[in-house]
């Protein structure tokens, strides 16, 4: 594993209070009524439902690809809106070694944009809300530009901002097929499990169709059994399974971990948590290969 490390057991403190700051942060937010993404190359926003992005299989060269042969480093991580100190210092060492940096609660703030660009990473946000500083919302960042992308948005309840997710698709070296990268932030503040189930089925249908490998990580908010076993039952149906870290480090809520990562297509050859302070959540970091068409 990279030197940044490979665990850290983390357990959130505060969560009554954290869910009281909810109110006060989205009278600070503002919410898009349509589905928006901005990138790289279009960072004013643009409407982009996946219900309405076809995939016809055409890609464009000049995105560049990954290697088929080498492993994919792939970190998952909520960075908690850059809220804590050192988060660019860490956000940069992970997009430094030049893999998939799933990224959610990402703020893109003028520092944010400083960070991505001094890596030269290429990405892609879903704008769930806008904060004073930024768009905030999932994001998907790679030393290559996606060759298509779309996102979905769930409401949370009134008052609070929608959460979304943001699907990418890149190419492969040597393969006809590609490679289908979601970042998710699943709905949080719903007690009904109704606006879960719907948000995991919205993402189901959207790689139903892919034939390639696929990459999904996110912040899934599981704090009870119930919505574990849904994440796993939906995802499950359309082929992935869940990639475990080793001496298992991630941050916990109400007892059970919030964070997780699930592939189809490849191959766990070592996983983990990464330490940091920078974020309440802590990052799951993976080596992966693809494995054979």
């Amino acid at each position: 594993m990279p030197a940044y490390g490979r665990r850290r057991t983390r357990r959130a403190s505060g969560t009554l209070t954290a869910f009281a700051m909810v109110a006060a942060l989205a009278a600070c937010a503002t919410v898009p009524d349509q589905d928006r993404a901005r990138t790289t190359e279009a960072s004013a926003p643009h409407e982009r439902r996946c219900q309405d992005v076809p995939r016809t299989g055409v890609s464009d060269a000049r995105s560049g690809e990954f290697e088929s042969g080498s492993p994919l480093l792939v970190v998952s991580w909520n960075i908690h809106k850059n809220a804590r100190p050192g988060w660019d210092r860490d956000l940069a060492r992970f997009l430094a070694a030049g893999g998939l940096v799933l990224l959610q609660e990402s703020l893109l703030e003028p520092a944010m944009r400083v960070t991505l660009d001094a890596a030269r990473a290429r990405w892609v946000q879903a704008e769930a809300g806008s904060a004073p500083l930024g768009p905030t919302g999932a994001l998907v960042a790679a030393p290559i530009a996606p060759i298509d992308y779309c996102v979905l948005r769930e409401p949370e309840p009134a008052g609070v901002p929608p959460k979304s997710s943001v699907v990418a698709w890149f190419r492969i070296a040597g393969r006809s097929d590609t490679l289908a990268v979601a970042s998710v932030h699943s709905v949080n503040f719903s007690p009904a499990l109704a606006g879960y189930r719907r948000q995991l089925e919205a993402l189901a249908r959207t790689l139903a169709a892919h034939r390639g490998p696929i990459v999904v990580g996110g912040d899934f908010n599981t704090w009870s059994p119930v919505r574990a076993a849904s994440l796993d039952e939906i995802l499950g149906r359309i082929g992935l399974a869940a990639v475990v870290p080793d001496r298992d480090g991630r941050s916990r809520f109400l007892g059970l971990p919030a964070d997780h990562l699930y592939i189809r297509g490849m191959t766990p050859i070592e996983s983990g948590v990464a330490r940091v302070d920078s974020s309440d959540h802590a990052p799951i970091v993976a080596a992966l290969v693809f494995t054979a068409p």
